[in-house]
């Protein structure tokens, strides 16, 4: 049959099912694409099965959170930190209370976006701490969000407590970490994330630091 019609007359078939192919089909198991990444599941047909499983599979390769640096890096955790601290030069923190202070002028911005990394290690997981620069409507912006380096469902194991003190005004925000996969742009557009406004009063011409405090809880 060709096109769905008989080869000699051309007659146009109705659709057919083949119960005994449909039951092999049904006794398939699929192997996970990311099988050599880790994943051992083993999933059942149809192939829509598979491929909902690999759009949340824990072994699914992270990219690298970096925003203006094109950067093509993907891997697992330890691969990412790895690639972070050395070739982004992102600090390193054991603890899951610290302090430290953000030069504005680190936050040059560079193609309308800049950002600074630090990574918190701490309850044996990778916390990724990204402060965020960026331009909407020629006024700059500051944003700040704590990701997990994980998937979502570890994530919701986690709470955070995020200070900014800009000219000794403090700014808050606590909320769940968000999965590494998440990006920025819509974490920050979902309110998930401290944001500041450049031109708000607490900031002046001698404004040098952001001074961030941020605590890291297990719930």
């Amino acid at each position: 049959m060709v096109q769905n019609k008989y080869p000699c007359c051309r007659h146009h078939l109705e659709d057919i099912r083949c119960l005994s192919l449909e039951k092999i089909a049904e006794s398939l198991q699929l192997h996970c694409k990311y099988e050599k990444c880790g994943c051992l599941e083993m999933i059942p047909y149809p192939y829509s099965t598979k491929l909902k499983h690999e759009d949340s599979c824990e072994f699914k390769p992270y990219n690298c959170p970096c925003i203006i640096t094109s950067c093509s890096i993907s891997g697992g955790i330890s691969t990412l930190v790895s690639h972070l601290t050395n070739h982004h030069k992102a600090g390193i923190i054991y603890d899951f209370h610290f302090r430290y202070d953000i030069s504005i002028a680190h936050l040059s911005f560079h193609q309308n976006c800049s950002w600074v990394h630090y990574i918190s290690h701490c309850f044996d997981e990778y916390f990724n701490v990204h402060v965020e620069a960026f331009t909407l409507n020629d006024m700059s912006i500051y944003g700040a969000i704590v990701y997990f380096m994980g998937n979502e469902t570890e994530a919701c194991k986690y709470e955070y407590y995020f200070e900014i003190e800009v000219n000794g005004r403090k700014f808050t925000f606590e909320g769940i970490p968000r999965s590494l996969r998440e990006e920025s742009a819509s974490i920050m557009e979902r309110g998930n994330a401290l944001i500041l406004m450049r031109r708000q009063p607490i900031f002046s011409e001698e404004t040098k630091f952001l001074e961030i405090t941020i605590d890291i809880r297990k719930i």
